[in-house]
């Protein structure tokens, strides 16, 4: 008398969890990395109010990076409508172009311009903690299996720091300076 053991067979059960993972309402996304620039919007242009030319920023310097830890969308119908939330970590970066410095303690957004200094780099930078939400609609998908995506949302972040960095040389000697401070961020 022989015993036969029979486990199944894998192939069924992993189409089984394919299966559970494709009807799931949930889709979970972990370790995103966003990179973007960065600038000051008046108006919805890039062109600064009189008396606010210390904020003009170099673009190609001012990098945004944004990780998020984990982002999770539901369906909400089928395919097609998903609702996305996430939680995530944003650093900014704003490299000015002129020698202002960034006046701390202040009510108002507030700079002074330093003459004695030529700045190699004068910046701010703002880290905040984000949880995006987001509503995407997904195409279906052609006979090539691509499909389009348009979403649109918004984010709510929980400030966390800021500070300036100034590096210059002085006298032969070179210097870092930095400055922790809201500036009425």
């Amino acid at each position: 008398h022989d015993d036969v053991q029979n486990d199944g067979d894998q192939g069924d059960s992993e189409a089984d969890e394919r299966s559970e993972e494709e009807n799931s309402p949930f889709e979970t996304s972990y370790l995103l990395l966003n990179i973007g620039v960065n600038t000051f919007l008046n108006n919805n242009k890039v062109d600064l109010p009189a008396g606010y030319e210390f904020l003009d920023v170099n673009i190609a310097k001012s990098l945004g990076v944004n990780l998020l830890f984990f982002e999770t969308h539901l369906k909400l119908i089928k395919k097609s409508v998903e609702l996305g939330m996430g939680l995530g970590l944003d650093f900014n970066n704003y490299r000015f172009v002129q020698g202002f410095l960034m006046v701390p303690d202040t009510s108002i957004v507030l700079a002074q311009y330093e003459s004695s200094r030529s700045f190699k780099k004068n910046k701010l930078t703002t880290k905040f903690l984000n949880i995006p939400v987001v509503l995407q609609v997904n195409s279906k998908k052609n006979k090539h299996g691509k499909s389009f995506r348009f979403a649109g949302g918004f984010d709510v972040g929980y400030y966390l720091n800021s500070y300036t960095k100034q590096v210059y040389d002085l006298e032969g000697k070179k210097y870092k300076d930095k400055l922790y401070d809201n500036f009425n961020i």
